[in-house]
């Protein structure tokens, strides 16, 4: 490292005792942070390409296409409807 040129109250931040270690180590735990990342995506890559070559094979469970329930229609007769005109008439709506 060269020599710190900067004088007075701009001097480098990192001249305080202790303070250049504990950059170093916050570089390290990123640095470890990095690698922990990068080794998980190789392992997730590693697992996609198992998949890939070997596919498990999937069940064709083809549901079965079901119609709606068509209901019944209740035969009326005309007494019915007759009798059912002559409580309404009753009802004086």
């Amino acid at each position: 490292m060269g020599k710190n040129k900067k004088g007075g109250p701009k001097q480098n931040v990192f001249k305080v005792a202790g303070a250049k270690s504990l950059k170093k180590t916050k570089a390290k735990a990123v640095n470890l942070g990095l690698k922990n990342i990068k080794q998980k995506v190789v392992d997730i890559d590693k697992q996609f390409v198992e998949i890939n070559k070997n596919p498990t094979p999937r069940k064709d469970s083809k549901s079965e296409v079901k119609m709606p329930e068509k209901k019944q229609e209740k035969n009326v007769t005309k007494e019915e409807v007759a009798n059912a005109a002559e409580k309404i008439v009753k009802m004086d709506l």
